[in-house]
């Protein structure tokens, strides 16, 4: 049915004829063709089924939330001048359809939705000022700020790139994209692009590869997999609870926390794996299940493992492309006598032994048990967990750019990831959730009480799990006592702090409630870029704790900083003015920061409202130009 729509945008509404024949998808249903352009408007070029291997990686999500993400970094020498490297990133996107499509969740499908036009964020940065000793830490901390960002695969531009100025004619090009797009296009056609010869060849291209992957795994039976699974989860319990954790339908905001376990507790792992590496994440795993055994006063439990599949001659190919697979561990311990490590080398065990299997999906473990509710609200990643980090250090005489690192997450539709590191010297953990179903401090007490699991197994090696369940019951008391309540930002402190700010001083009551009730209060580590919009809606943003630096665009392409903000402080006044849109970059300068969020069209309704907060900004936005005056004319 072709019909004529009419959608908003800007000032001017816009006809719009809707003709479903020339799209590759013919079979929208009237909902799903109005909440198509609901979203995306006039921008629409075309709306497809999802391939096959974008079929594969959606399997089993529930959310909109990237798959996994792919990144790579670029050495580069030469000349790149922003005018000349953005209009090229143009001339790519539009012959690159991949690069301007956007994922869209209609019901229980998803549709692939090309963009007419969809530049990719592209900041350019210069860190030649560095000192060569510290590029590689500054670059790696830049590099994994990004992919704490992810990516709403229905309303973000998939694909972002960052370029660093890192020396005379030297340059890192960062980019990062979810897998569900990378497969399609090759960065060489951009560097030629921009650079104007074959200056970068991809270190490993996996576009046929990933292809051909993919159409194995279809190929391979399931049967044996599926028998496998029956009688390894035969009698599986109901799915653990995690302390702290409370269920949310909320759509997934993530939050990032980080640990580290300490040296003590290192080399004990050392010690105890030093026959074989792999036996390593068995301690780690096995710590964990008892840990969720403790917590939920259970002798059986179970949680998932993400790691790439070993016994597929194509691992290689699948580590590169980011592809993992789900990995039940069942983690039992009825037996009182059982030693600890007896229990470790079982968990060893089977491991390897499921590692063949480990190509079924969600759905194929929900089938073989029966059961129509999810099995896991968490998984633990060891992908990549021995994999020797990269230097970054720029590499004199080499011409040319090449990938010097891919890193992946996959986020698998559960509240919770907890990706472990190994350098060789630490082991660190990155804890991934949602921020509607675990608070800060429940994931900070979460790695306490694992923390103090690990150190007890490998304390008592040679003890029996009944003892030390009992050392485990008086320490997790004692952590219980002394954990911090759970801090949830009311309405009323959220007011209190607006009213303090200049912006809203002397603003109604009724006012300050309506700002608080759209506020959000979001975490961030150190050097993560903080976003200045959610779900494509512009945000006015404070500092609520910590340090942040602004960095502006003066015109050159390169961002320098404006200055450092601190608590309490207005970030961006410049979110009124849509030419300044991508000219202002904000980072967290602390090792953690919480800003406060509340959508633009939230303050300008207030101020149409309340006219002491107009009068505000404009005394705020005259002080800001006195100020940068001066500092001009000081030079």
């Amino acid at each position: 049915m072709d019909e004529t729509i009419t959608y908003t945008h800007s000032a001017s509404p816009k006809q719009i004829y809707f003709d479903q024949k020339s799209f590759r998808v013919g079979n929208l249903s009237e909902e799903e063709r109005r909440g198509l352009f609901r979203t995306y408007g006039y921008q629409i070029e075309d709306v497809r089924a999802l391939d096959e291997s974008e079929e594969w990686l959606f399997s089993g999500q529930e959310i909109v939330s990237p798959e996994f993400y792919l990144q790579s970094l670029y050495k580069i020498k030469g000349t790149i001048l922003p005018e000349k490297f953005t209009d090229a990133v143009k001339r790519v996107v539009k012959r690159q359809p991949v690069l301007r499509q956007n994922f869209y969740a209609a019901g229980e499908r998803y549709l692939k939705v090309i963009l007419r036009e969809r530049m990719p964020v592209i900041i350019y940065r210069t860190l030649s000022g560095h000192p060569l000793r510290e590029l590689d830490s500054l670059l790696e901390n830049i590099m994994e700020a990004d992919l704490r960002r992810g990516f709403d695969l229905m309303h973000d531009r998939l694909f972002r790139l960052a370029v660093f100025r890192t020396g005379r004619e030297e340059y890192a090009v960062v980019i990062t994209q979810p897998q569900v797009i990378a497969d399609g296009w090759n960065a060489a056609e951009l560097f030629r692009e921009a650079m104007g010869s074959g200056v970068v060849e991809a270190a490993q291209n996996t576009s046929g590869q990933f292809a051909r992957y993919l159409q194995k795994n279809a190929n391979l039976s399931y049967e044996p997999a599926l028998l496998y699974w029956k009688k390894l989860l035969a009698g599986l319990p109901e799915m653990p609870a995690l302390p702290g954790y409370t269920p949310s339908y909320q759509p997934y905001v993530q939050e990032v926390s980080h640990c580290l376990l300490n040296l003590a507790d290192m080399e004990d792992l050392r010690l105890k794996s030093r026959e074989e590496r792999d036996f390593l994440i068995a301690i780690l795993q096995t710590a964990w299940g008892i840990m969720l055994q403790q917590v939920n006063h259970c002798e059986d439990t179970y949680f998932c493992l993400v790691m790439a599949n070993r016994q597929s001659r194509l691992h290689n190919i699948a580590a590169m492309a980011g592809v993992l697979h789900m990995l039940p561990i069942r983690v039992q311990s009825a037996q009182e006598a059982l030693r600890v490590r007896d229990l470790v080398k079982r968990q060893f065990q089977q491991q390897i032994v499921s590692q063949p299997y480990s190509y079924c999906r969600k759905q194929d473990f929900q089938r073989v048990l029966g059961r129509q509710q999810e099995m896991f609200n968490h998984f633990l990643s060891f992908h990549g967990f021995f994999i020797e980090a990269r230097r970054y250090t720029k590499t004199e005489g080499i011409p040319e750019g090449r990938a010097v690192m891919l890193n992946s997450r996959d986020a698998k539709g559960m509240d919770l990831g907890v990706y472990f590191h190994y350098n060789g010297e630490t082991i660190s953990m990155d804890f991934l959730y949602h921020n509607q179903c675990f608070s800060k401090e429940a994931i900070e007490n979460l790695a306490e009480y694992f923390k103090k699991t690990l150190h007890l197994l490998l304390d008592g090696w040679e003890r029996s799990i009944f003892s030390l369940r009992q050392a485990l019951r008086k320490e997790y008391q004692v952590l219980a006592d002394s954990s911090p309540a759970k801090k949830a930002w009311s309405g009323p402190e959220i007011s209190g702090f607006l009213s303090r700010q200049s912006l809203f001083a002397a603003a109604s009551g009724q006012t300050l409630q309506e700002l608080a009730a759209a506020a959000v209060v979001k975490s961030y580590l150190e050097n993560d870029t903080v976003q200045q919009s959610r779900a494509g809606e512009p945000q006015l943003l404070f500092v609520w704790k910590g340090t942040v630096v602004r960095n502006l665009n003066a015109g050159t392409g390169w961002f320098s900083m404006l200055d450092v903000k601190r608590d309490g402080a207005l970030l961006n006044a410049y979110s009124f003015l849509p030419e300044m849109d991508g000219k202002l970059l904000l980072e967290v300068f602390t090792e953690k920061a919480e800003i406060l969020s509340i959508p633009l069209n939230v303050v300008k309704r207030c101020m149409g409202s309340d006219a002491q907060i107009s009068q505000n900004m404009l005394s705020y936005v005259l002080r800001e130009l006195v100020k940068y005056q001066q500092r001009w004319i000081r030079g």
